[in-house]
């Protein structure tokens, strides 16, 4: 097991990529704790993970708030005496385009992209660094890299995700803590389906032509995500941080 025995904070755990990481984690050996907004999701999946055998926590968090992402972070690892991984998954995208984003729209957006993420590495770094060991993997995306139509908001936040990375893994390596982010291209999940599908009766069948469209010829998985974090989080990338690992199923290499 490659994650046996380490302690891991999952943001955002309760659907699509996230869910995926706290099932893989788990599988691997990690005692998890996953965070969101939806009380019996969560304990669903946490249900899940324990019937398959693993070891997993829900507790409510909305990402907004920071106070209570301050008291989670630091009670999760008082109770279980360190804080090995923090995977910040939590995350949402609207489309709108540039002229229809409101004050509001913005404001979700980065709160919940940026401020959220900044804040709960700040306070996993604090304890990573008194142990002097830890992991830190943000979830990033292809939109932070590259424009995209009608996501003017969300590609400023994942740009902001990747240059946050990028500096806090230079400012925490000498204390032996490792920052990492994973930028997924079109995975198929309940936020893809929202922002790019919303209402559309025959969603199954645009999915399939997004993922036909790509030279790996399909649509990314959860779970193709899930594996990449794994690797970053786990002692087999010992000597990673500071690096975008793009999964997109070769959408880039056009």
């Amino acid at each position: 097991m490659r994650l046996r025995s380490k302690i891991a904070l999952v943001t955002g755990g309760t659907s699509g990529i996230g869910r995926a990481i706290a099932e893989l984690f788990a599988e691997e050996g990690a005692a998890v704790t996953i965070t969101g907004r939806r009380d019996e999701v969560g304990r669903e999946v946490v249900a899940g993970i324990e019937e398959a055998g693993g070891r997993a926590e829900f507790v409510p968090l909305d990402a907004r708030y920071l106070p209570d992402v301050r008291r989670v972070t630091e009670e999760m690892a008082q109770r279980h005496g360190r804080l090995d991984i923090l995977v910040n998954n939590a995350g949402i995208s609207l489309p709108r385009t540039l002229l229809e984003t409101s004050e509001e729209d913005f404001t979700a957006q980065f709160e919940t992209n940026v401020r959220s993420m900044f804040f709960a590495t700040k306070w996993a770094a604090q304890i990573m660094v008194r142990q002097g060991f830890g992991s830190i993997v943000s979830i990033a995306s292809v939109s932070g890299i590259r424009g995209q139509e009608k996501r003017a908001a969300y590609c400023g936040t994942k740009g902001a995700v990747l240059q946050i990375t990028r500096a806090a893994a230079l400012e925490l390596a000498s204390s032996g803590v490792r920052v990492n982010a994973v930028s997924p291209g079109a995975v198929d999940t309940p936020l893809l389906r929202t922002a790019r599908f919303a209402g559309e009766p025959n969603q199954d069948e645009l999915i399939a032509e997004v993922g036909a469209n790509l030279p790996l010829g399909r649509i990314g998985l959860p779970e193709d995500i899930a594996h990449a974090v794994l690797y970053l989080a786990s002692d087999e990338a010992s000597w990673v941080t500071g690096t975008n690992l793009v999964v997109d199923g070769g959408a880039h290499a056009r």
